[in-house]
């Protein structure tokens, strides 16, 4: 993503890899006009068929679309990282110094400005030994949490 800051808690440690070879799912962003909680989001995501993005596809997000958070801040709320003890999800975010990644709390309270990366249920994985098919995506009650 060519990032010119990103937070030093982001480490593989504290947001471990969950999903391995490469997933095709369709994104989208939800925006709510309004100040929000993390789990009205989650709530809103799996009404429509979506949950929320992880990590790892937040970065895919901002490597393909690199000019959005400068737009607008882009969360992540399907990773979960234990961080000095609050549980942190990261962002995207533009600055007077250039685009960002960082984290914020998942208990936060998000300003009306800030939207949320989620993917479909359902995804298309392409792996070298088992080649490529559908699945259906983890319980969206319980993917967040990792």
């Amino acid at each position: 993503g060519k990032y010119d800051w990103v937070n030093t808690n982001i480490t593989e440690a504290n947001f471990p890899v969950t999903t391995h070879g490469q997933k095709t799912h369709k994104t989208k962003l939800f925006h709510f006009n309004r100040n929000t909680t993390s789990e009205e989001v989650i709530t809103e995501m799996v009404k429509e068929g979506f949950e929320p993005a992880d990590l790892r596809t937040l970065l895919a997000y901002g490597a393909k679309n690199p000019e959005e958070q400068r737009k607008y801040p882009i969360v992540a709320l399907g990773s979960v990282g234990l961080v000095d003890g609050y549980r942190n999800v990261a962002y995207l975010y533009d600055d007077a110094n250039g685009r960002n990644l960082n984290l914020n709390w998942f208990d936060n309270r998000w300003n009306d400005n800030y939207r949320f990366l989620a993917v479909s249920k359902f995804a298309l994985f392409f792996s070298a030994t088992c080649g490529v098919f559908f699945c259906n995506s983890p319980d969206p009650s319980t993917s967040h949490l990792s």
